[in-house]
């Protein structure tokens, strides 16, 4: 991220919680066994969980890069920059 300019040394990942959801208009996940999980522990989510690549009008798994080489990291920032932009507006919506 550094390569793109983002600053993410003060994220930190934290567990879902219902109450971390409850918050949520919009919860986008980056694979459908993501959203199948959070909907299942989660039942009332129903209609605010999508696969990020739906908000592109698409419909697929965006792999995650964790514990591989950089180049996997470049990949998957690229992608997720590109579904985010396609999808910006879609998303705009959803999330009000």
């Amino acid at each position: 991220m550094a390569l793109r300019d983002l600053d993410l040394h003060a994220h930190r990942s934290q567990p879902v919680t219902g109450t971390l959801l409850a918050r949520a208009d919009l919860v986008l996940v980056m694979a459908n066994g993501h959203r199948e999980t959070l909907l299942a522990d989660f039942p009332g989510l129903g209609g605010r969980v999508y696969l990020l690549s739906e908000m592109a009008g698409k419909s697929h798994d965006v792999e995650d890069p964790y514990g591989g080489p950089v180049e996997g990291y470049e990949r998957t920032a690229a992608e997720l920059e590109a579904l985010i932009d396609q999808g910006l507006d879609r998303i705009m919506a959803l999330a009000n």
